[in-house]
């Protein structure tokens, strides 16, 4: 079924853009399996206005970014409940559930 834009004008852009938003959703927890830190950075926006979520609520920014600099990486991740919504051609929404366990921290 054809994605339709708020325009009403249909788009064959929003499942391979929803394929595209997976893959690098997938990307993402490869690099952390594998302790790839530029992989892993690779897949966020190198953007002032990269919104991050995280403990402390909602963070811009990638210059300011703590993961840029921080060198420890989960023991095992889980990663579960992925949805991607596509929104407009090229812009989709994700979400997903993390789990990182990391040794002697609960």
């Amino acid at each position: 079924m054809p994605y339709v834009a708020e325009s009403g004008q249909r788009s064959a852009t929003a499942p391979t853009d929803t394929i595209e938003a997976r893959r690098l959703f997938e990307e993402n927890i490869d690099a952390i399996h594998k302790r790839d830190r530029a992989r892993y950075l690779a897949t966020y926006l190198h953007s002032p206005s990269l919104a991050r979520n995280g403990p402390g609520g909602l963070e811009l920014g990638y210059e300011n970014w703590s993961a840029r600099r921080d060198s420890t990486w989960p023991d095992t991740l889980i990663a579960t409940n992925l949805r991607v919504l596509p929104i407009a051609p090229g812009i989709v929404c994700g979400r997903g559930r993390a789990l990182g366990l990391r040794p002697g921290v609960r």
